[in-house]
């Protein structure tokens, strides 16, 4: 409507026509009332509010037909507004499952997050007294947060972590879109400054579980062991040659094997005990009530631990892994119980690891000893009798029922063939490469079994009988 001065009756504006109309903006249109002066009460402006910038508006009134405006000089008004478009920022908590600070492939949001944004307060400095809490939110299920409609300026986010969660390294690597921002400390991100129509999807937070136990950890590959051998060849006339292991602590002693022990198990306790007993989850030496073992004689042992001295049949490759692993139980270190006796199982050819394509991964006869005419050394090169088994056939890629523990909802692969396909025999060699690198541990104590990456354990269960089959199906190594 409009007002045609003082005492004049107020008539409908049938039309307004602004210059430069854009259809795409939205316009604020406003009657306006007396300015201070109180001479100026019968015009109306519009304002537009598109992009970030200075809007002039002139609008003028102009009296319909049979109308006399009685205060023609004020019907046209000039508005000028700075108009400012809002800016937002996020974006995303994940996590870090390797605990390197990068954003890496595979690993996943983290839902239900809280979020908050932190304004400087009324002194304008962060991390004073006076910040405030300008906003909160959670993640969504994909692990996105924002804040949108924000006025251009300085904020910081913070990220509250969940219960059995840690922040991982802040600012990893040069790639600020992939890093995680929050302090581990704090759950604060830097002061982040928008600016008017910015978004900055940016502003990221990495957790992982806390380490659920103190690793044991240590350096037990098949290398380490091929490297030094004198710290396994049944004497310790050589100690020099290991002295600054043993110093160290990365050995026990200065030689790790059992001595004074039928190892071998004939009854006599003389030199064809020097070997690696496969399957001694406590090291003893000896063969215990409730033990499976293999007893692999030391000149076989120390080349079959040397791909260049023995060839690729799949039961060579696996038994590089167990004899390296069980010379790290002999150096003192625990059996994610138990693995070695697992291996000894498939080497002999025992349940659950027989299979329907007459392969197998026995070794001779199977009776828990490599007897000397079950294999060759000639040149330097070892190699087993009899037909090698190839890496194609059931005893390496069969998955049969391995996990005996007491959780009945255990996985199954394969769930149309009858029991629990869980894993192989290529799996059990994984599962002792992982323990000889030190990535599936025990805790010092030896009372769990988890997975660790370097920076924290996950994945951990009571070293219980086949639980660390759990620890490694729960990791995704299986």
């Amino acid at each position: 409507f409009g007002d045609f001065g003082p005492d004049v009756s107020e008539g409908d504006v049938l039309s307004l026509a602004p210059t430069g109309f854009d259809a795409s903006a939205q316009y604020l249109f406003f009657i306006a009332g007396p300015n201070a002066a109180g001479t100026n009460n019968d015009y109306l402006f519009y304002k537009a509010t598109t992009t970030s910038s200075t809007v002039v508006n002139t609008a003028t009134v102009t009296p319909p037909n049979g109308f006399t405006d009685s205060n023609s000089g004020n019907n046209s008004s000039t508005d000028t507004d700075n108009v400012v478009r809002p800016a937002a920022l996020g974006d995303f908590v994940w996590n870090d499952a390797n605990g390197n600070g990068i954003q890496d492939s595979g690993e996943s949001g983290i839902a239900g997050v809280t979020v908050k944004l932190i304004g400087a307060g009324v002194d304008g400095i962060f991390n004073t007294g006076d910040d405030v809490t300008l906003a909160t939110t959670t993640t969504d299920t994909n692990g996105l947060y924002h804040f949108t409609n924000l006025t251009p300026g300085s904020y910081e986010v913070q990220f509250i972590k969940p219960t059995g969660y840690v922040f991982t390294t802040q600012n990893a690597g040069s790639d600020d879109a992939v890093d995680s921002d929050a302090n581990t400390s704090t759950g604060k991100s830097q002061v982040v400054t928008i600016a008017a129509g910015q978004t900055n999807n940016t502003i990221d937070a990495g957790l992982h579980h806390t380490s659920a136990f103190t690793p044991d950890v240590f350096d037990g590959t098949i290398g380490f062991w091929k490297t030094h051998q004198a710290a396994w060849n049944g004497s310790t006339a050589d100690n020099s040659s290991v002295a600054n292991l043993v110093s160290s602590g990365v050995l026990s002693k200065y030689d790790v094997l059992p001595t004074g022990v039928d190892s071998n198990g004939d009854g006599h306790i003389n030199d064809s005990d020097r070997g690696v007993l496969i399957g001694d989850m406590n090291g003893n030496g000896k063969t215990d009530a409730g033990e499976t073992t293999l007893f692999i004689p030391l000149a076989a042992a120390q080349l079959i631990i040397d791909p260049t001295h023995s060839s690729n049949d799949a039961r060579l490759i696996f038994m590089r892994q167990a004899i390296a692993a069980q010379l790290n139980i002999d150096n003192g270190h625990h059996d994610p119980n138990d693995i070695v006796g697992e291996a000894a199982k498939w080497l002999r050819g025992q349940a659950p690891f027989t299979y329907t394509d007459g392969s197998t991964g026995k070794i001779g006869n199977g009776d828990g000893v490599l007897q000397s005419s079950e294999y060759t050394i000639s040149g330097g090169n070892f190699s087993l009798t009899g037909t090698a088994q190839g890496t194609g056939t059931q005893a390496w890629n069969q998955q049969v029922d391995v996990y005996g523990g007491p959780i009945a909802n255990d996985w199954d692969n394969n769930p149309s063939l009858a029991g629990n396909q869980e894993a192989s025999g290529q799996d059990l060699k994984n599962g002792l490469q992982a323990f000889n690198s030190g990535q599936l541990v025990t805790s010092t104590d030896g009372s769990q079994v988890g997975l660790y990456n370097g920076v924290f354990v996950d994945f951990a269960h009571a070293n219980t009988t086949d639980s660390f089959w759990l620890t490694l199906h729960d990791g995704g190594l299986i």
